[in-house]
């Protein structure tokens, strides 16, 4: 569920970061871009992670 929400909010961050450069604000645009590879990041490894726990749950059985 997290990670269905966090991709789409890292896109928006990311769009926003160049709306901000469009609007000639480098420091908004930075942290803004920031905070978009952060969300995008964290949905990459919460989705490793899950298959990653779901190969170990598959190799018990």
């Amino acid at each position: 569920m997290i990670v269905l929400l966090s991709i789409p909010l890292g896109i928006f961050c990311l769009v926003l970061a160049v709306l901000c450069l469009r609007a000639r604000k480098r420091n908004h645009a930075l942290v803004c871009a920031l905070i978009g590879v952060f969300f995008l990041g964290a949905a990459a490894l919460m989705s490793y992670g899950t298959s990653v726990l779901i190969e170990e749950i598959a190799r018990t059985t």
